[in-house]
């Protein structure tokens, strides 16, 4: 929703394409989007953000999500957010050929120097022994060369968020927390939904473009954001095409088992740190 208070000229339109099938339109139908961008707004207020739609109002494909991978890297992006997963069985010739399409795009962008950031997945899965038992694969979230993100709760993984040796980083993502059997909102996270769809919480005193989730899908764009400021940040220094990531890899909160490890990699984010602050 480019028209959100809180998205108010943060979202350029000149490059904003619609990969999905039939429909060139780049508006939000499902809300995941407008979602994930307000994140990015009020982590970076100062970056711009393009979007590419790879989301229906209920579906994806995964080639829509390659092209668009393609696409943003030759539109000059310095970032790639990928809030969405899907599952690939090795074992079937047309998902391998899937996820060898997805490895190809991913070492476009990373020629390219341009990092991409995915969701881990909110299935509670051990990638590793998803992958070793059942040769199925998450992506992106969980290839490699791409920054994937767990989500972290109160400094322990959140109950849904899958996690594996390819997580690089961690951020909030809320949990399902229930008081006296009612799901407690105050543990998920407050971010924007569309103006144009109802939240659903009106009752309760929810302004309308205003919503509570969960999940992975609402760490991965802190992450994302957080490169941002770091880019910005220390381009301004005179450091151009500086390697974000390891700044935010070198300045996480470490959690958990120390040094870095399979739920929160190298730890939880801290921009504040990353910047010197």
């Amino acid at each position: 929703d480019k028209d959100h208070p809180i998205l108010i000229d943060k979202v350029d339109l000149s490059n904003a394409e619609s990969f999905v099938e039939n429909d060139s339109d780049i508006k939000d139908t499902n809300g995941h989007g407008t979602m994930v961008s307000g994140i990015i707004a009020q982590i970076s207020p100062d970056a711009t953000i393009t979007p590419y739609r790879v989301i229906s109002e209920s579906s994806g494909d995964s080639l829509w999500s390659i092209q668009a991978i393609i696409e943003a890297v030759n539109d000059g992006n310095e970032v790639i957010n990928m809030s969405l997963g899907t599952y690939k069985d090795l074992d079937v010739e047309d998902e391998m050929l899937t996820v060898e399409a997805f490895e190809r795009a991913i070492e476009y962008a990373s020629e390219n120097k341009v990092p991409i950031v995915a969701s881990s997945g909110n299935n509670a899965l051990n990638l590793d022994d998803y992958y070793e038992t059942d040769h199925i694969k998450h992506l992106p979230g969980g290839m490699s060369g791409v920054i994937t993100v767990s989500s972290v709760h109160n400094n322990l993984l959140a109950s849904y968020s899958n996690y594996g040796t390819n997580i690089m980083l961690s951020a909030p993502g809320g949990d399902l927390v229930f008081v006296d059997g009612m799901l407690d909102l105050r543990n998920w996270i407050y971010c924007i939904c569309p103006t144009y769809m109802d939240n659903g919480l009106s009752s309760v005193g929810i302004p309308q473009g205003y919503t509570y989730s969960y999940g992975t899908s609402l760490s991965a764009p802190q992450v994302t954001a957080g490169i941002a400021d770091v880019i910005e940040y220390y381009a301004l220094q005179g450091e151009e095409r500086m390697d974000a990531v390891s700044y935010l890899e070198n300045s996480a909160e470490d959690i958990g088992t120390i040094g870095v490890d399979i739920e929160f990699g190298y730890g939880m984010l801290d921009v504040d740190a990353a910047l010197g602050d």
